[in-house]
């Protein structure tokens, strides 16, 4: 089974139980996970009704709420990384590595990713 289809049956057994939207349940997890889930982090995550819902329904279906994180982490890449993914070329964890660098590389408020834009409009278009 494919992430895409593993983070696909997570969606939908988490709104089965909840009733929440996909796009609530990926933000609960966004939220939830990365300052409640791990303890190394200083920033303490006080939970609310539905955060405390999402995540004891995760558990309790079997899902490490950490490696569901990860999945939708990997399922909001970029196009060529989430094809890369569907043929095998890469595993998640480069994806995970290539997302993070093309976040890292293009900030939107990336001066030098702004003017390379610039230019390429200004030669290919203008």
């Amino acid at each position: 089974m494919s992430v895409f289809e593993k983070t696909a049956e997570v969606i939908k057994k988490v709104v089965e139980e909840t009733g929440l939207s996909e796009n609530d349940i990926r933000m609960v997890v966004s939220r939830v996970v990365p300052g409640f889930h791990n303890p190394s982090r200083e920033k303490k995550v006080e939970l609310t009704k539905t955060d405390v819902m999402v995540y004891e329904t995760l558990l309790n279906n079997g899902f490490n709420p950490n490696t569901v994180y990860r999945w939708f982490l990997v399922t909001s890449a970029p196009k060529d990384v989430q094809r890369k993914i569907r043929s095998g070329e890469i595993t998640i964890r480069q994806a995970l590595n290539m997302r993070n660098k093309l976040r890292q590389q293009y900030g939107t408020d990336d001066d030098a990713f702004i003017d390379e834009v610039i230019w390429y409009v200004e030669e290919y278009i203008l």
